[in-house]
């Protein structure tokens, strides 16, 4: 399993009293309560289940919607459903810091891997989505790198997300 965050941000300039997110793999049973983490953004700490395809709704003040923030797929009643991908990433060699960026987010942002003394190795879950594939490469100790655990496409590595 990897931990991972659901974000919800307002697509209105009406502000949302409550939002939940509720899951496929809980039977869309169980709404799940939001922690509103800024002026227009909710969030969802959870679990999900490596390379699995993970689809979900939101609950906004009692009305179901899914996000443009996520891909989406149609839900066979006329609407859609967000839909992620989680992938976990780790780097195995000797490093004090280790961040990853990817080409979904402009190779911009840089996500901190957290470090397991345990089994000696950085780990980072991604929530992939919209793409087919996603390129990303690693900041190592400030050396921009390839993680040799992934294939390597254009002087990136690429992992490959299945088509919904």
């Amino acid at each position: 399993e990897l931990d991972i965050v659901i974000r919800y941000e307002s697509e209105s300039t009406k502000e949302e009293k409550s939002v939940c997110v509720i899951f496929d793999c809980e039977s869309w049973s169980k709404q799940n309560p939001m922690t509103r983490s800024g002026d227009s953004i909710w969030e969802f700490r959870t679990k999900a289940i490596r390379n699995k395809k993970l689809q979900f709704k939101f609950i906004v003040d009692g009305e179901w919607k899914a996000t443009k923030l996520y891909s989406q797929i149609d839900d066979s009643f006329g609407g859609k459903n967000n839909v992620i991908f989680p992938v976990a990433l780790c780097w195995e060699q000797q490093a004090c810091q280790v961040f990853v960026c990817t080409e979904m987010d402009g190779w911009n942002k840089k996500h901190l891997m957290n470090y397991c003394s345990t089994h000696k190795k950085h780990f980072l879950s991604l929530e992939m989505f919209g793409l087919n594939s996603c390129k990303f490469k690693c900041i190592v100790d400030g050396q921009w790198k390839c993680n040799p655990r992934f294939e390597i496409y254009h002087e990136n590595n690429i992992v490959y997300l299945p088509t919904y």
